[in-house]
């Protein structure tokens, strides 16, 4: 092989190039090989290679035949593939990232915080959510997270499906600055009079003290006061933003 310093210098990389290296998988005999940018981008991305602080990268399971792999997310019985990532309420998280870099102190820092997951090849497959509560060690080695959708005049923020086998980011997600507020309502009751002194008329998620999403009417006395009424008494917890 001629030395690197004697090939043409090329300024503009396009993703189609490609580059030389060697394969080190047991059994691959040694052999030189050439890669793609493109597929080298997608390594360092899905396998969460790159230090980005506020994010971890998990890939979506769908088949759980034979049980539940590290590094991955799923619902708890499994499937999902082409549902609208606005259903999501309940997923099962590996405490290992897809690269099989333990994370279960970091990912503990998410509870109660907007996050948002996105497919990391399509980011318009994307919800937001508030994760409204974490059980650990829910089977050896995952979370359960129950997630609460974000709303904005009254539709959820979610574009999308889920894709088998697809890898998908979450990250938090709430804007530098902007402000939220929490409200606990331990006593059932119809109507949850809220003082948030937010300044604003916020977007408001309602859930359960088990994370159970709920529908009510939410009224805006002002920008610091609002009332929410429910069909039947209701206790949880109230997410404003």
């Amino acid at each position: 092989m001629a030395r690197i310093s004697s090939y043409a210098l090329d300024a503009v990389p396009e993703l189609s190039d490609k580059v030389i290296g060697t394969d080190s998988r047991p059994g691959a005999a040694q052999r030189t090989k050439n890669y793609s940018l493109r597929e080298v981008i997608k390594l360092y991305n899905e396998k969460g290679m790159i230090a980005v602080a506020d994010q971890i990268i998990f890939k979506w399971q769908s088949d759980l035949s034979k049980g539940r792999e590290p590094g991955t997310i799923s619902f708890e019985l499994g499937g999902g593939a082409n549902e609208k990532i606005e259903v999501i309420a309940d997923l099962i998280i590996s405490k290992q990232n897809s690269g099989g870099r333990l994370i279960d102190k970091f990912f503990e820092l998410f509870k109660n915080k907007e996050i948002i997951l996105a497919e990391v090849n399509e980011v318009n497959n994307f919800g937001v959510f508030i994760l409204a509560n974490l059980i650990d060690e829910y089977e050896p080695g995952f979370f359960k997270a129950q997630f609460v959708l974000k709303k904005t005049g009254g539709a959820g923020m979610a574009n999308g499906l889920i894709n088998t086998d697809a890898h998908y980011i979450l990250s938090e997600f709430g804007v530098e600055g902007d402000k939220h507020f929490e409200f606990t309502q331990n006593q059932a009751t119809t109507t949850w009079s809220i003082n948030h002194n937010l300044e604003k008329n916020p977007a408001v998620s309602i859930a359960s003290f088990g994370g159970t999403v709920a529908e009510a009417k939410v009224d805006y006395i002002d920008k610091n006061n609002l009332t929410i009424t429910f069909n039947a008494a209701f206790s949880g917890k109230a997410y404003l933003n």
